[in-house]
């Protein structure tokens, strides 16, 4: 091999280990190795490698420089790991997961409200915002442009006129658009304080996972509302969506992080407790810590399914312990994330869990009832970015109020289901095997 030819390939080597460290930190740290990035990731890194091996260097040097290239992506998991540790640091609120409390010792001290749909949730809020006499906080993972927002905007304007206060906080994953929108902006000129979560460039720290999901309103602090909706024209008015309402208690220190605010005691004792998660506890140990409590049965509605290892063992002890387990997801469609549930969904369904698929319109409700006492509400999906890494806001109920029409709306979507056997995957095992792989970044 002439000099020339060699200081060819070593430009070569060197041009393509840029774009391999720049796509190490993609792949790994950013966590798009699930798409493009893992496959140019590898792509490239076979070609480095044949480079290598085809060079005019001695043996070590060669292994020398492959030692380097395979290196390269633990610095993104150290980065990956610091970024995971700052957002649950940044996370916590003053609110303590009652992991340790017997769920049937909750007591009643609330009114509470259950909406089966978005329209008569959204229909709700625009009343009780029109009524304030105080203050407005909103948090939504998405606000986008359409009739919803107009509507809301022009509740919002008459409330900064009539000198309230007026509090909106959102993600900017979610709801980049409306952030650009003139109304909007216009909201922030006339005294409303806006707060944006998870800002651009926000994914050098994996936002992108990392997201704030919550959907909370709150009006006079002691009105709440836990949604499983946005403020979007599809969630509110096409999709299956609920909402819970309670009256009572100062709600808005259960939520404050959200809106950047000193955080509060919430008082124990309550029928329903409201908390942010992640706390002491992340949204998959709070369901594994419920599943495990459970003697008779567990029912679950989500449109996005996929458990970890820990979560599916927690389950497949449910059902040998003579529990029944019920899971309500989407029907599926061209969807990749419906195919990932139907995936999980025949996984349980091997180990005896009921497994039933809605079809009617797209189901985007989210709870969990156990033993039909007790509920789990709120804006978590029953998958693993929940579970994991997203901030989600959650209420934890023993109140008839809300139990009753909970279960009412389970055995109607029910009612309208399909089992999962009814629907015939091919899935092969290499598929298999690329689902539960890719899973938690999906």
């Amino acid at each position: 091999m002439t000099l020339k030819n060699s200081r060819n390939l070593k430009m070569v080597f060197i041009s393509i280990n840029t774009l391999l460290l720049i796509f190490s930190i993609g792949a790994l740290l950013y966590l798009l190795c699930r798409a493009l990035g893992g496959v140019c990731y590898g792509f490239l890194l076979l070609i480095s490698l044949f480079i290598i091996f085809i060079s005019n260097t001695t043996m070590q040097s060669k292994l020398l420089l492959t030692l380097i290239i395979f290196l390269i992506p633990f610095g993104g998991f150290a980065i990956l790991i610091w970024a995971y540790l700052s957002h649950n640091k940044n996370c916590k609120s003053s609110i303590k997961v009652p992991l340790w409390v017997d769920y049937r010792a909750f007591l009643q001290k609330e009114s509470t409200f259950y909406f089966d749909n978005g329209k008569s949730f959204f229909d709700d809020l625009i009343k009780e915002i029109s009524c304030a006499k105080e203050s407005v906080y909103i948090f939504s993972y998405i606000i986008s442009i359409g009739k919803a927002s107009q509507i809301l905007m022009c509740k919002l304007f008459e409330l900064i006129d009539r000198g309230m206060s007026l509090n909106i906080a959102v993600d900017y994953y979610g709801s980049g658009d409306i952030l650009k929108d003139e109304g909007f902006l216009a909201l922030k000129k006339r005294g409303a304080n806006i707060i944006v979560k998870n800002k651009p460039f926000a994914f050098l720290l994996l936002k992108d996972n990392l997201r704030t999901h919550a959907k909370v309103f709150i009006v006079d602090k002691k009105i709440c509302y836990l949604s499983s909706a946005n403020i979007d024209d599809k969630s509110l008015y096409e999709d299956k969506n609920c909402a819970v309402k309670l009256v009572g208690q100062n709600y808005l220190n259960a939520f404050y992080p959200l809106w950047d605010k000193p955080l509060m005691a919430v008082k124990d004792g309550l029928t329903n407790l409201p908390l942010l998660a992640p706390n002491k506890a992340n949204v998959e140990e709070i369901f594994i810590n419920f599943i495990n409590k459970s003697k008779k049965s567990v029912k679950i509605v989500t449109p996005y399914l996929s458990v970890s290892q820990n979560l599916f063992t927690e389950i497949k002890r449910c059902v040998l312990r003579g529990v029944k387990v019920t899971i309500i997801i989407p029907a599926l469609n061209k969807s990749k994330l419906d195919k990932l549930s139907c995936h999980f969904g025949k996984k349980l369904n091997r180990y005896g869990v009921e497994v039933f698929l809605y079809d009617k319109q797209f189901l985007h409700s989210k709870f969990l009832i156990l033993d039909d006492v007790f509920a789990i509400f709120g804006s978590a999906n029953f998958d693993m970015r929940s579970g994991r890494y997203a901030t989600e806001s959650l209420l934890l109920s023993a109140d008839n109020g809300l139990i009753a029409p909970l279960l009412k709306d389970f055995e109607h979507i029910k009612s309208q289901c399909a089992p999962i056997q009814n629907y015939k995957v091919k899935e092969s095992r290499v598929v298999e095997s690329l689902f539960n792989l890719f899973a938690p970044l999906i």
